[in-house]
């Protein structure tokens, strides 16, 4: 046996302890193990990992670091976060990353440098993004790049060709933003096509070892969209695309919240008759003309949006035409006791509807609704939450125009609320004040609701109409809410 074979059975041995050694007492899930593997035996060079929080990323850096820095005699391993500081706080100032290393390596820490140096002359350096021209003098055996999103992709671009001495391991994760024009997104476009990269995408629920496991995570997850914020949730723990997560108004409405109108007739035909009915009424004549149908349970707290009607041909927008069709709806929908509410600025559309139902010889339910003055925040967060719960409320798939607006529907560049393309938007938020449903949503035990206001004469619609001051309450229900009141 020659010097070089007896050189090469003594490295293979040094590597097998030190791994013996790494390995000791560590446990790694599926995802993890899939990332090491295409490391260290199938020979990717190039790892992208799209992953939620709390789903073990942390220890995915880690490991292929440690092994680098331990079974490769001077190797230089990078771990590069946002900026140095925040790196530091996730695996330095915890000395997360200092346990992780076995005893046996010797580690000596450099509080300064954010470095780790072995004993068998390798280190381990935390740096920062946030500095691109000190990212040209990195070279290195591995560069992990952790939060992606938030860092300056320029850092990355100005150190890349550094892995040519070494061939280095280049790795790069974080959750996903909230924008396509994110250098995250276009990066993850570019490597999903590339055959030189492996790609991978897990969420917190592939992580077995995460404390209170699937329980402590689903009660996350009930909060985080209780309070209105399912789209983060989506983003930040099961690492999904949001795209403009953060203008979009109505976040918790997904394709769970809508059913085909038959299933939902199916799913209501026990309990109809204990139902509220309530026609929601827009009648805009230049523009909109904009009409909802709702049925609600009040003893199991649930919404069933049924129909719409949506018509932008100022032809036909009067009441004597709408009308007539308001009420063929209402009939193919059920015979039952409607209440429709209007929007209170259309005083003549209630003047009319009434004149025609009385030279019929009959009577009409039709009650106003009156509007606030900036009430958008409040009524919208009880929209959007009223999507949050499982089972509260479902919207008929033929109800086109009202699920594109609330899919569709986001704040400016101000955060603020446009009034454009929210007609059945605007009719929702009144359909919910009607019923009081912010209150009700906050009751424990849900039994019942008051029975609904009876309808104004038209003396009453008029004296409202000179009253001043500012109104409140739709159909008679008080409507002062705070931002406070929406936590549920």
């Amino acid at each position: 046996m020659d010097e070089n074979q007896k050189k090469l059975i003594q490295a293979a041995s040094s590597t097998a302890d030190r791994l013996e050694e790494l390995h000791r007492g560590k446990e790694f899930h599926k995802f993890q193990l899939d990332v090491f593997n295409a490391i260290f035996r199938d020979g990717y060079k190039r790892i992208f990992i799209r992953k939620g929080r709390k789903g073990g990323g942390t220890e995915c850096i880690m490991y292929p670091v440690a092994r680098i820095a331990g079974t490769i005699p001077g190797a230089s391993c990078y771990i590069i976060g946002p900026t140095r500081t925040a790196q530091s706080e996730i695996i330095w100032d915890n000395r997360r990353i200092h346990n992780y290393l076995p005893r046996e390596w010797g580690a000596v820490p450099n509080t300064q440098e954010k470095r780790l140096r072995l004993n068998n002359g390798s280190f381990i350096k935390i740096e920062g993004a946030d500095n691109p021209d000190a990212a040209r003098g990195w070279e290195g055996h591995i560069f992990v790049w952790d939060e992606y999103k938030d860092q300056n992709p320029l850092s990355m671009e100005n150190c890349y060709p550094n892995v040519l001495p070494h061939d280095a391991v280049w790795i790069v994760l974080g959750t996903p933003p909230t924008k396509k024009s994110s250098h995250y997104w276009i990066k993850e476009q570019e490597i999903i096509k590339d055959p030189d990269w492996a790609f991978f995408h897990w969420t917190a629920w592939d992580n077995p070892f995460l404390p209170g496991g699937k329980e402590y995570l689903q009660g996350e997850k009930e909060k985080y969209y209780a309070r209105g914020d399912g789209d983060l949730w989506e983003i930040e723990y099961e690492a999904e695309y949001v795209f403009n997560a953060s203008r979009k108004v109505l976040p918790n409405f997904t394709d769970k919240n809508k059913r085909p109108r038959s299933v939902i007739l199916s799913m209501i035909e026990r309990d109809k008759k204990r139902f509220k009915w309530i026609t929601l009424i827009d009648p805009g004549y230049a523009t909109c003309f904009a009409v909802l149908f709702l049925g609600y349970n009040p003893y199991t707290n649930q919404l069933f949006w049924l129909d719409e009607i949506y018509s932008t041909d100022r032809n036909a927008n009067s009441a004597r035409e709408m009308w007539p069709e308001i009420e063929r709806k209402q009939q193919q929908l059920g015979d039952f006791k409607w209440v429709s509410v209007y929007d209170c600025a259309a005083l003549s559309f209630a003047v009319e509807v009434r004149a025609i139902c009385r030279d019929e010889g009959r009577k009409v339910n039709i009650v106003p609704c009156v509007k606030e003055k900036d009430d958008e925040e409040n009524y919208f967060r009880t929209v959007n939450s009223s999507f949050a719960a499982e089972g509260q409320s479902y919207v008929a798939e033929e109800c086109v125009n009202f699920i594109e607006e609330m899919e569709n529907y986001e704040t400016d560049e101000l955060d603020r609320y446009p009034d454009k393309d929210n007609h059945t938007l605007d009719l929702a938020r009144y359909g919910l004040k009607y019923l009081n449903f912010l209150s009700i949503m906050k009751q424990i035990d849900v039994r019942r609701v008051d029975t609904f206001p009876k309808a104004d004469t038209i003396h009453d619609l008029q004296r409202r109409e000179d009253e001043k001051g500012n109104a409140v309450g739709f159909g008679g229900f008080e409507a002062n809410f705070s931002i406070g009141d929406m936590e549920i």
